[in-house]
């Protein structure tokens, strides 16, 4: 493992896996959730077209599945957003967007597919994990191969090129930069008065019947959520007892093998004249023979014949292997005679040779006995974890596992599928992708046992659901009181929405603010000059006051606003812009970058609707709704 990651580096890097990068561009190919389908019972289940290329319920069902999944999203609260449809987007931009930069012939090497890889690889790697281990576990927990990986890296590069060539050359005209300043120092004066709960009216009691047949559409707020005895056992290196020593004479053959590893390269630093046939790198190398100066003889062929590169320090290995083995058995001072590569021919001066150095043994001991020692150990914890699943899979208990190994559960007695304990509180622990192990144990039945869940320490964890507390509403003579404070407002809420209405018709037909004022008891009340950032809390306004404030359209215009348990009739009095004094170059450089992003986006939009038009994407967005329906809204009445 030590000679893959230090010799073959760059073929390594290639290999290992970016989780993020290739979700949307992968996991819908990879997998399919046969399950949803039937779930849905649809005939048609086809959600998209592009190219001919179908995309299916199955498929889209488990790429939002697993998205959700793992932001911590319930599906309810995604499907009220709109979020299916979005990540349904993001799926179909992938593809278009892969195709075009393929019929553009954007192509990325191997070089670059490594570069990009190894950038986004490294919060990975810091954890500790060695890239050997971070490949297999990618590509076992994904399901794909090594070339498919590599296909879909540089696949990704391709298209993030091609984005950055459509959008890099927009930018914000100085007219727009000035509108947006306007539009940032702009302040506003705003006059209101507020309508409350108390001046609804007088709200009838209702009956018993009536109340209970209103706690029965937002019971759930009252719902007790599902609660779940857990136990858990952590394998890694230092419960298990395992630790790996390695032997001196291993040591030492590791460091004989790889002795180049452990220190500087030789050097030789080589001025080159590349010609394009080789009897004109012929006629430049008698010349430079005899001169010693490579530049002036790159011309002995004539104008253009041969192309002088600069002197420069290089290593073999960051030679062409057609030209590394002869220059590096040159000596200095020497011209060496014609090489062909796929450039054309060399002729190469050898200028100077800048000797390596190596480390003794001694002083790299302790590092490659660190390294052989953790490869030897993950080896050694993988086998155990591995006879530690079959054992499982064979029907041993979490107990009896715990007691062979001589290894203590971590006991969780009440906890619900977000870790939080009855009193509502999160538990306090230190287990390693703790959100996984829940996610896990709240898919099991009572008594059964997770497969080993994988922690990027490279450690491995196991969960049991010992008890299942169902989860249960309060009774409605319990929570009583709250429902009749949330029927209250209800009706309180419905009453003002109504003298909104009429408010709004009066202003309509002309009706003064302040007569409107007088007629409902109320004073006038004044802001003073606040901006669109201002925060509202702070100057004790309704949350959307200052928004509303600023969708007036000119000095003199009133709307009513609902919230925050009754009604705001607003008048915007005055506006001014207050540019400051000097010009703030870092603002105007934040400013310049929002509008050319701004651009750059509005750029990318029509480039995708011609995409969408070229590759005939159609939606199928019945079908989409069907497959994400929307829960039951419940009414707002403002109780907790």
């Amino acid at each position: 493992m030590l000679k893959a990651m230090r010799t073959g580096s760059q073929s390594m890097i290639v290999k290992l896996v970016l989780f993020g990068l290739l979700l949307f561009a992968m996991v819908g190919l990879a997998m399919t959730d046969v399950q949803g389908m039937f779930r849905s019972g649809l005939s048609d289940t086809t959600v998209a077209r592009v190219a001919g290329n179908k995309i299916s319920s199955a498929e889209i069902e488990h790429i939002v599945a697993g998205e959700l999944r793992q932001q911590g999203i319930p599906e309810a609260a995604a499907v009220q957003a709109g979020m299916p449809q979005r990540i349904l987007g993001q799926e179909i931009n992938g593809r278009i967007y892969g195709m075009a930069a393929n019929d553009l012939g954007l192509l990325i090497d191997d070089h670059t597919a490594a570069r990009s890889v190894k950038d986004l690889l490294k919060p990975m790697t810091s954890q500790g994990i060695t890239p050997k281990d971070a490949l297999n576990r990618a590509l076992t927990h994904m399901g794909m191969t090594e070339e498919g990986l590599v296909s879909a890296v540089r696949a990704q590069t391709a298209t993030d090129t091609l984005m950055r060539l459509l959008s890099g050359g927009a930018h914000a005209p100085k007219q727009m930069l000035d509108d947006a300043l306007q539009f940032k120092y702009e302040s506003r004066r705003g006059e209101y008065f507020k309508l409350t709960g108390a001046d609804a009216g007088k709200v009838a009691t209702p009956s018993e019947d009536e109340l209970k047949a209103y706690y029965k559409t937002i019971s759930s707020r009252f719902a007790v959520p599902e609660y779940r005895s857990l136990a858990v056992l952590v394998l890694d290196k230092k419960a298990l007892g395992i630790a790996q020593g390695v032997p001196d004479a291993d040591l030492k053959k590791y460091y004989a093998d790889h002795q180049s590893d452990y220190g500087t390269p030789e050097t030789r630093v080589v001025s080159q004249v590349v010609a394009s046939d080789e009897a004109s790198a012929k006629t430049i190398y008698e010349a430079a023979v005899k001169s010693k100066d490579l530049q002036a003889a790159s011309q002995a062929a004539g104008k253009g014949k041969g192309n002088y590169i600069k002197p420069q320090a290089m290593a073999e290995k960051d030679m062409p292997i057609e030209l590394s083995p002869t220059a590096f058995k040159g000596k200095a001072g020497e011209v060496l005679p014609p090489l062909k590569s796929p450039l054309g021919w060399h002729v190469i001066y050898v200028q100077k040779i800048n000797p390596g150095s190596a480390k003794s043994f001694e002083s790299v001991k302790g590092e490659i006995e660190k390294e052989m020692s953790e490869d030897k150990s993950s080896e050694a914890l993988y086998e155990q974890a591995n006879k530690i699943d079959d054992m499982l899979g064979g029907g041993k208990t979490l107990d009896d596992v715990a007691a062979q190994f001589k290894l203590k559960p971590v006991a969780f007695a009440k906890i619900d599928a977000k870790g939080n304990g009855p009193d509502g509180r999160k538990i306090a622990t230190d287990l390693p992708v703790f959100d996984k192990v829940l996610d896990k144990a709240f898919r099991l039945g009572k008594g059964e046992t997770s497969q080993l869940i994988e922690a990027p320490t490279g450690a491995f964890l196991v969960v049991t659901a010992k008890d299942i507390t169902p989860a249960s509403e309060e009774p409605f003579e319990k929570v009583r009181a709250q429902v009749l404070d949330g029927w209250t407002k209800k009706q309180q809420t419905d009453l003002l929405d109504k003298q909104a209405a009429k408010i709004a018709e009066r202003l309509k037909a002309g009706e003064t603010f302040e007569k409107i004022a007088a007629s409902s008891g109320k004073t006038i009340s004044a802001t003073d000059f606040v901006t669109r950032s201002a925060d509202p809390a702070k100057l004790k306004l309704d949350r959307d006051f200052i928004t509303a404030l600023f969708a007036l359209a000119k000095v003199g215009d009133v709307a009513p606003l609902n919230g925050d348990g009754g009604v705001t009739v607003l008048r915007l009095s005055a506006r001014r812009v207050d540019l400051p004094k000097g010009e703030n170059k870092e603002e105007l450089a934040g400013l310049q970058g929002m509008l050319d992003r701004s651009l750059q986006s509005d750029i990318l939009d029509q480039y995708r609707a011609s995409l969408m038009a070229k590759y005939d994407v159609t939606i199928n967005d019945k079908l989409m709704q069907q497959l994400f329906k929307p829960q039951a809204k419940e009414e707002d009445t403002g109780a907790e």
